[in-house]
């Protein structure tokens, strides 16, 4: 007579490895569904800049950069925040303070697009 454990075990193992198996796609998948709203969120706030609504997009920069703490990811969000605030500062309807407040903010986050007359007047 054969004995019934060793069928056991190797079932039992099967299972194991299936489950770890599944786990894995799980994660995988999640991750991937997860990058992916990431990515459309980012398209989002890109397609508020380019219809000229800078506030907006920021708002969705901010976020952004909370949810992607990889320091290429926070570059390139630095990039397109401080995008929005020059759009912002550029703007002509708004007043000089205002405006100079918008550059101040772009020195936080890329300080090689402040005008460099600009960035005379805004360091001491």
């Amino acid at each position: 007579m054969s004995d019934p454990a060793p069928k056991c075990k190797c079932a039992f193992i099967k299972n194991l490895v299936l489950l770890l198996v599944l786990c894995l796609a799980s994660a995988l998948v999640w991750y991937n569904l997860n990058e992916r709203a990431l990515r459309q969120k980012e398209n989002r706030a890109l397609e508020l800049m380019q219809e000229g609504q800078n506030k907006a997009a920021i708002q969705q920069f901010l976020e952004l950069k909370q949810d992607r703490p990889k320091a290429a990811d926070q570059t390139r969000l630095n990039a397109y925040l401080a995008d929005c605030y020059v759009n912002l500062a550029e703007d002509p309807s708004i007043p000089l303070e205002e405006s100079l407040k918008y550059y101040r903010k772009v020195l936080e986050f890329d300080p090689g697009k402040v005008p460099a007359l600009i960035r005379e007047r805004l360091t001491p």
